[in-house]
């Protein structure tokens, strides 16, 4: 996919999204990277109010947020506000 594809989002409009399975086109060592990066992201997030590219699948297309990861699961990541995103959604993670 073309970066030009990928719209760019803001965090409080992450609510309206209808989040597909992004992780279905990943391999398996994109998956284990990508958790590596949003545990990072997360510790960075709480220690230094560091913000990440989060690159998602939703049913209009990919989409991209830059914000602060307050929490990682196995299930979900938290942004601030309470906003949640699917980790099999996630695609690609870009830390600073």
């Amino acid at each position: 996919m073309h970066l030009s594809a990928i719209a760019t989002i803001e965090k409080e409009l992450i609510g309206v999204c209808n989040f597909t399975n992004g992780r279905l086109r990943l391999s398996a060592e994109e998956r284990k990277q990508n958790d590596k990066n949003l545990y990072r992201a997360m510790l960075l997030g709480n220690g230094y109010h560091n913000k990440v590219k989060i690159h998602f699948s939703t049913s209009e297309g990919r989409k991209v947020v830059e914000t602060t990861v307050w929490a990682f699961t196995d299930s979900f990541i938290m942004l601030k506000g309470g906003i949640y995103i699917p980790t099999e959604a996630i695609v690609k993670v870009e830390l600073s």
